[in-house]
């Protein structure tokens, strides 16, 4: 079985979400991987005309938003999702990965969206946390 997946910074939808509903109709992933989604109303938005479902963090008013989301596209299914933040790191803009459990059938599939720090050591301990995973 062969599965499509993208991944695609979409730096908040700041350049409007049209040409991006184009290029992700062009490739038809199965799996698109996202990353600075910005609003959650944005994503929502965006995966419902794309036709697909969507995992993307949690509500929470005491927190900022990783801004991370995995969609998929059916008959895949999201069986599961959790976010796991990463430690420390700027308060304005936490990271994290969406871990999201997807099956078709008897087919099962592990699909991880992360938007690594910018600075080599941040990048290695998250890389470390993620294989911890």
């Amino acid at each position: 079985m062969r599965v499509c997946v993208v991944v695609y910074n979409v730096r908040g939808f700041r350049d409007g979400s049209e040409r991006l509903v184009r290029l992700v109709g062009h490739f038809r992933p199965d799996v698109l991987l996202l990353n600075e989604t910005g609003g959650r109303w944005r994503v929502r938005r965006f995966a419902k005309v794309l036709g697909m479902d969507l995992a993307a963090d949690p509500s929470s008013p005491l927190r900022r938003r990783v801004k991370d989301a995995v969609l998929v596209r059916p008959p895949w299914r999201i069986a599961g999702r959790r976010q796991h933040r990463f430690e420390g790191g700027p308060w304005l803009y936490p990271r994290g990965a969406v871990v999201a459990r997807l099956e078709l059938g008897d087919a099962r599939l592990c699909a991880i969206s992360t938007h690594l720090g910018l600075h080599p050591r941040e990048r290695l301990a998250h890389v470390r946390a993620l294989a911890a995973l």
